[in-house]
């Protein structure tokens, strides 16, 4: 069934701009803000305007799993805080699963500060179990399940302990190519048309 009605979001408004630029197809992608005082009240109006269909809610992440690379993107199937509590995100729907360069992986975790050094990292990704990590993706999955909004979170590794955020920002849209390129396959599979 299409997902003509879906809404794509990231937190970071450069990051949404330059996502909706790439995608090229007219599709407009939101940026609600940073963190979960700015995503979730934005979201909210989203909601109570029209209940979208699907919410693909998109952009960076840090990397928690060592194995993962400066660029990867990965598809969390669920998303904890740090008191452990874990959501789970929407099953993928058809094609996602066949993205060339998309790695679904186990957990993604939502801190209240971020993990600067390496052994800080270490200890989340063993404690927690989590690949990645950001500052509001879990209480918007939280938001989306209590809305019944089915939700998937395609993100892109944007920081590892060795590149820092600098690299990503340098050159943000060549970048956020391999993201855009999985959602424009996934809008196409879905058969997603849109007018503004």
């Amino acid at each position: 069934m299409p997902q003509r009605d879906l809404v794509i979001a990231c937190p970071m408004h450069k990051e949404a701009v330059a996502i909706e630029a790439m995608l090229g197809r007219d599709v407009p992608v939101l940026g609600t803000g940073l963190g979960v005082k700015r995503s979730i009240p934005v979201l909210l109006k989203v909601f109570n305007s029209k209940k979208p269909s699907m919410l693909v809610f998109s952009g960076s992440v840090s990397q928690l799993d060592p194995s993962l690379v400066f660029g990867s993107v990965v598809v969390p199937k669920a998303w904890c805080f740090e008191n452990g509590r874990s959501i789970p995100a929407e099953s993928l729907p058809k094609g996602i699963g066949e993205i060339p360069g998309w790695t679904e992986v186990e957990r993604g975790l939502t801190v209240n500060r971020p993990a600067i050094k390496a052994a800080h990292r270490q200890l989340l990704f063993e404690e927690q179990k989590a690949s990645v990590f950001d500052s509001v993706t879990a209480a918007v999955v939280r938001l989306c399940s209590a809305e019944g909004v089915p939700c998937i979170t395609p993100k892109i590794v944007a920081n590892t302990v060795d590149s820092g955020l600098t690299l990503f920002w340098r050159n943000l849209e060549s970048n956020l190519e391999p993201l855009v390129e999985g959602l424009k396959e996934f809008l196409k599979v879905n058969d997603v048309k849109y007018g503004r």
